[in-house]
C-alpha cells in the first residue's frame, strides 16, 4: 500500500511539474519564447498567455486527492 501511494504521488508531482509549471516558468523566466509555438500558426498574443493560464488551471486538479 505504502509503495502504491509513493508511486502515486510521484507521478502526479511530476505531471503536475512539467504541464502546469514549466509553461508558467516560461512566461516569468524566459518571456521572449512565451509566443514561439504560436505565432507561426497565426494565432493572436493573447491566445498563448489564455493557454498557459488554462494548462496550470487544468493540471491542478491532480494535486488535489478524494
Amino acid at each position: 500500500m505504502k509503495k502504491t501511494k509513493i508511486i502515486f504521488w510521484v507521478t502526479t508531482i511530476f505531471i503536475f511539474l512539467f504541464d502546469g509549471i514549466m509553461p508558467v516558468s516560461t512566461l516569468l523566466f524566459t518571456p521572449e519564447y512565451t509566443y514561439v509555438g504560436t505565432r507561426p500558426l497565426g494565432y493572436p498574443d493573447y491566445f498563448a498567455l489564455a493557454l498557459i493560464f488554462c494548462k496550470f488551471a487544468g493540471s491542478w486538479p491532480f494535486c488535489c486527492p478524494g
